[in-house]
């Protein structure tokens, strides 16, 4: 159901993101880049994706059912491919689109936006498009890609979102402050993001107030989870799943990055051209796209204050709430050694090893966690 390309996009991405973590510069305002094209093949779902017709000023319906801001869909169309979410890293002005997967055809997928806290962040959601009446026991997972730099498209690492829509779950992903399609760098993004998806999952639990509602993070999106989780009222989720998640601190992280480079003899990359918005804390003009290479990007991602905590301290807020831990047996990115710890300390976590996997979601392991997040969490 899903692009052959998901493990070798999903990989690079994170080393793109992840990469800059050598450098031991203060962060500095990056230069600005004109963005690069984008590859048939993650500009859409996947290279078989059949885009649907709508006229403009059509609603769709999943926007109801998440909150989502008002679409206008005579402006997502260009050679008759919908613009998935990576073009509004360059396209700013591309407000919704839809479309069907060719393998899949009853999951739609839609990008549009999302306001919170006075931000506009772009959303991706799958669900199935037989599935949009009103249901008191309608099941939400909001989903937290990894990063920083990381983004929302769809067809970068669509295994789980898929085998979670086949059960009736509506998966929305939303672009957070500090993912390709936002961030205010060189000023830390990391608050802000947990306050956004805060925000955002309080929003989705007034739609539904009788439903299941269900934060999943994977890698650094773990973390932030973790942050949001703690600082929500304890009835407004129904679990928290973690994927492969950072277990470390962003000072141990950043450690652990210089020494696999150091050992491989590698250089790290640049970021993937990212959007920089207006903050408080920066100068410069909405919507300028620029790489960050040679600065350490994800160390810059943390409050000073913030760079000290491990995932424990965030989890340590949650013990009331159902939680899932899921890490890669052989992930050497993420501080593995810090699990056993939280399985000794923390309440309500069931933790499982992903046999034989590093830190990418294969689709085997995506059966695993849907079933897994399934029988815990969503049933």
């Amino acid at each position: 159901m899903v692009s052959r390309m998901t493990t070798v996009l999903v990989a690079f991405a994170f080393a793109s993101a992840m990469g800059a973590v050598l450098s031991a510069q203060i962060p500095q305002p990056p230069a600005f880049v004109v963005v690069p094209p984008l590859p048939s093949k993650v500009r859409v779902a996947n290279d078989k994706s059949i885009a649907a017709s709508l006229p403009a000023g059509s609603l769709d319906p999943a926007l109801a059912l998440l909150g989502l801001n008002p679409c206008d869909y005579s402006k997502s169309y260009a050679n008759g491919e919908p613009s998935g979410a990576i073009a509004m890293v360059g396209n700013p002005e591309v407000d919704c689109a839809t479309w069907r997967l060719s393998e899949a055809t009853d999951v739609t997928v839609f990008s549009g936006s999302v306001t919170v806290n006075e931000s506009k962040l772009p959303i991706v959601a799958f669900y199935d498009s037989r599935d949009l009446v009103p249901s008191i026991s309608r099941r939400i997972v909001v989903e937290v890609v990894g990063g920083p730099g990381m983004d929302i498209s769809p067809g970068l690492n669509d295994y789980l979102p898929l085998l979670l829509v086949e059960r009736g779950v509506l998966v929305v992903r939303i672009g957070y402050t500090g993912t390709r399609h936002g961030s205010s760098f060189p000023s830390p993004d990391f608050d802000n993001a947990a306050s956004q998806v805060r925000s955002y999952v309080s929003k989705v639990r007034k739609l539904h107030p009788q439903g299941k509602v269900v934060l999943l993070g994977d890698s650094l999106g773990g973390m932030i989870s973790a942050k949001a989780a703690g600082d929500l009222p304890s009835a407004t989720l129904d679990g928290l799943a973690l994927i492969l998640p950072l277990v470390f601190s962003a000072n141990d992280a950043t450690q652990n990055f210089k020494d696999m480079f150091s050992a491989r003899n590698q250089k790290p990359r640049a970021s993937e051209p990212i959007r920089m918005i207006k903050s408080p804390h920066n100068p410069w003009s909405a919507g300028r796209v620029a790489t960050v290479p040679g600065i350490d990007l994800f160390s810059g991602f943390f409050p000073k204050a913030a760079r000290h905590r491990n995932l424990e301290s965030y989890l340590a807020k949650t013990n009331g709430l159902k939680k899932l831990l899921a890490f890669g047996e052989i992930d050497g990115r993420t501080g593995n050694a810090g699990v056993a710890s939280i399985r000794k300390n923390i309440l309500n976590i069931e933790v499982i090893k992903l046999e034989r996997n590093g830190h990418i979601i294969e689709k085997w392991v995506a059966q695993q966690l849907a079933d897994s997040m399934w029988d815990l969490l969503l049933r």
